[in-house]
């Protein structure tokens, strides 16, 4: 069996998320890294951090995929004394490669928006954004009340979380943006939902969609993404193992630094 190279792992990656699925404006595949290097281990994390470097080092992982990108804005130099930079250098000092799947990540079938939607347990959720690739999920839950919806999400996510609704009010529908949420709130009313469910919002835009009659619940941006990663450990691992790479994935740990 040959050996499994960064290339290969970009390429498995861009079957899972297309990297064609991205925004513009955003910074998805190989950020650092050289192609031809061989993979010795793989890990999962939603952000490249000095810690994660560190975490990918013990245990012998040569290759981070992250959700959010490290590098979204030009870098003018590489050097320790910046945020972005030291991470940059802590990468290439330990030959380690770097890859994003962001707003790609989020539409896919298993991304971000869909782990959210299954936390909150939406049945059969529809995009929330209609067409094939929109962002956010929508759609019914068991009748209950915010109070036992936010109590439930909070220990499934394991993270605190916070509505604007009264505790009693009776939820049966609901929209979801995994992520930052704020400018989904006119979809969110549009489709007459009794709550809207977001990893965080600006808190004057809070204001408003409670002024315009829709309650939002806030589980935190990290909190809502972490979840997904389950999902993409399962579907990494599995086309590593059809292929016969012995390359092992595993997930950074939620981080106690959003407690």
């Amino acid at each position: 069996m040959d050996k499994c190279t960064v290339k290969d792992i970009c390429n498995i990656m861009n079957s899972i998320a297309p990297e064609e699925y991205a925004e513009g404006f955003d910074n998805v595949g190989l950020l650092v890294g050289d192609k031809n290097a061989e993979v010795t281990g793989i890990l999962l994390a939603l952000d490249a951090t000095a810690e994660s470097v560190d975490l990918a080092v013990q245990n012998g992982c040569n290759m981070i995929v992250t959700h959010h990108p490290l590098i979204f804005s030009p870098l003018k130099s590489v050097t320790t004394d910046d945020a972005v930079g030291s991470v940059v250098y802590k990468l290439i000092q330990n030959g380690i490669a770097l890859y994003s799947a962001h707003t790609n990540f989020d539409k896919i079938p298993g991304g971000t928006d869909d782990m959210l939607a299954e936390a909150v347990g939406i049945i059969s959720p529809a995009r929330l954004e209609e067409d094939e690739l929109g962002f956010g999920r929508l759609g019914n839950i068991p009748p209950t009340t915010a109070r036992e919806l936010k109590d439930n999400l909070s220990q499934r996510l394991g993270a605190s979380v916070i509505t604007t609704a009264d505790d009693n009010k009776p939820i049966s529908t609901v929209a979801t943006v995994a992520g930052s949420g704020g400018d989904f709130v006119e979809l969110a009313i549009k489709n007459n939902v009794d709550l809207f469910i977001t990893g965080e919002m600006n808190y004057h835009t809070a204001l408003d969609a409670k002024r315009l009659g829709l309650d939002v619940m806030l589980c935190s941006h990290h909190a809502s993404e972490q979840i997904s990663l389950k999902s993409l450990k399962t579907s990494l691992q599995n086309r590593l193992n059809s292929v016969q790479y012995t390359v092992k994935v595993i997930s950074s740990p939620i981080s106690r630094f959003w407690s």
